[in-house]
């Protein structure tokens, strides 16, 4: 048993394959069987017990050994040939293979049953009209018509067994790909229960202790504090909500936070002003404003996301730095760029995260034909770059 990139491949396929590079693909063998017919057939067709013109024959042996060399693409044309040069030169060389290529090429079918009947009456009539006894006969019919009838045979059942393999091969692949598909939408399941049952419950409380604070120190500062984090953990649970509806696949009819608008490229200020509110030294820089009609859902939502992201990595990395984004409109492309300076102050976040952000932000743009350049700057801040196409790939 041998393996391909498919899968597993009887060891008879791999024989019958390389088989079939040697004797199909290459015209080595054609070459290799005119040149021995060739002189065969000529030195038949000098033969002084030949009947007729030496000229005839010698035309008809080059004729048949010639034609040869078409017999895969003209098979019954080239036997025609042949049998009527073997009945001029009296040998039959080419004729037999001629007709291992029609059966090979018919199999076991009508046709190939009359060119059986006219193979055989071609051989037996020239052994009658010399003749022979009728046990040379038999053994002359069992050369020249039944062994190379039963090689085509043999040939073309090699092939359908090769043809076959491959099938077996090919529905065995897609088999594979199917069960790995559904282990994917299994796993995706699992970890849509985790990240509801686990994450969605700590924001919650999250949320809760916020709200507390919120009534408990109402008018103050950490009151408005308060408020902002409650708000945020809100918000943060639609969108563990929406992810949890994208990775879910067990047919479930969707949730109202399901049906939550995604973000937009209109949102990105918003999400900038939220930012700012909380603190952050944060600017943008919009040069695509109201362009956004010519912009599909899905490059406004990718950029939405690029900036969140960029943001969320300079508050754990660059704490007290000022946060530069500017939006560029360059014809087929949307260009966000995100700078931010070296860190002001030490960051009790700085060391959090799985460091898969950027990560998943370069598989986020590869989905949608982007591309994402990160890394820091001579100042010692941090520039991240992404170019996400206004028309997204069909």
């Amino acid at each position: 048993m041998t393996t391909t990139g498919r899968g597993p491949v009887p060891r008879r396929a791999v024989v019958a394959t390389r088989w079939s590079r040697v004797a199909e693909s290459s015209r080595l063998f054609d070459l290799l069987a005119v040149a021995l017919i060739f002189v065969v057939m000529v030195a038949a067709a000098t033969d002084p017990s030949v009947p007729g013109p030496t000229w005839l024959s010698v035309g008809a042996a080059v004729l048949a050994s010639v034609a040869l060399v078409w017999r895969r693409e003209h098979p019954e044309v080239v036997l025609a040939i042949a049998i009527a040069a073997g009945l001029v030169i009296g040998n039959a060389l080419a004729a037999m293979l001629a007709f291992a290529t029609v059966v090979t090429h018919m199999g076991a079918t009508r046709r190939t049953a009359i060119w059986t009947v006219a193979m055989t009456v071609a051989l037996l009539g020239r052994e009658v009209a010399d003749d022979t006894q009728v046990l040379v006969q038999v053994y002359a019919w069992g050369l020249t018509v039944a062994l190379p009838g039963f090689l085509g045979l043999y040939v073309r059942s090699h092939r359908e067994f090769l043809a076959a393999a491959m099938a077996r091969n090919e529905q065995l692949s897609k088999a594979q790909s199917a069960q790995t598909e559904r282990a994917r939408a299994e796993e995706r399941a699992r970890i849509a229960r985790e990240m509801h049952d686990v994450v969605a419950h700590r924001v919650s409380l999250i949320a809760l202790h916020a709200g507390a604070l919120e009534f408990s120190e109402s008018g103050t500062p950490a009151a408005d504090a308060a408020a902002v984090i409650r708000e945020t953990a809100h918000r943060a649970l639609d969108e563990l909500r929406q992810a949890v509806g994208v990775l879910r696949s067990d047919g479930a009819p969707p949730t109202p936070a399901d049906r939550t608008p995604q973000p937009t490229l209109d949102a990105v200020p918003a999400l900038v002003a939220e930012w700012v509110a909380a603190g952050a030294d944060v600017a943008l820089t919009d040069e695509i404003a109201g362009a956004t009609p010519g912009v599909s859902a899905t490059a406004g939502r990718t950029v939405y996301r690029v900036v969140q992201e960029a943001l969320t990595n300079a508050s754990k990395h660059a704490a007290g730095a000022p946060v530069r984004v500017t939006l560029r409109n360059s014809g087929p492309w949307l260009e966000v760029r995100v700078a931010n300076g070296a860190a002001r102050r030490d960051s009790s976040r700085s060391g959090s995260g799985a460091g898969v952000g950027l990560f998943g932000l370069r598989e986020r743009l590869d989905l949608v034909g982007g591309r994402l350049d990160a890394g820091p700057d001579e100042g010692g801040g941090y520039v991240l770059r992404a170019a996400v196409p206004v028309e997204q790939p069909a």
